[in-house]
């Protein structure tokens, strides 16, 4: 489908209000849902490269990495990490760092949704 970009941030806003934050009445609430849809529609490990600085993460513009699993949600604060394995190390990054790399053919939809739903939750202010 082709919609335009007010349509697609209006899709995802209702997705988000309606699916992931519903009955949510504080900021932990929504970071909980948060997770478990990120958790339930996120497969890992999957390759990615860092598509913006973060002062949370010693990642450069275009560093390769493969992203192992989310942080746990004790550890996110307001912000839901991921952890990766770079130069031989594990540490948690912001999980809106991240652009997947389509190499794996089995990335589905869902998975692909998710990801593009939480950089719009954190692009508009969400947990900011």
């Amino acid at each position: 489908m082709n919609y335009s970009k007010h349509n697609k941030d209006s899709e995802i806003e209702e997705r988000i209000e309606n699916e992931i934050i519903v009955d949510c009445y504080d900021e932990y609430e929504e970071l909980s849902g948060w997770y478990c849809y990120l958790e339930d529609n996120l497969s890992f490990p999957f390759e990615a490269v860092c598509e913006k600085k973060s002062l949370r993460s010693p990642l450069k513009v275009g560093e390769k990495l493969k992203a192992i699993k989310l942080a746990d949600i004790d550890e996110c604060g307001v912000k839901i990490s991921a952890i990766v394995k770079w130069q031989d190390r594990e540490f948690a990054v912001p999980l809106e760092q991240l652009k997947v790399l389509e190499e794996p053919n089995d990335l589905n939809e869902d998975f692909l949704q998710a990801m593009e739903d939480w950089k719009y939750w954190v692009s508009v202010g969400g947990f900011c």
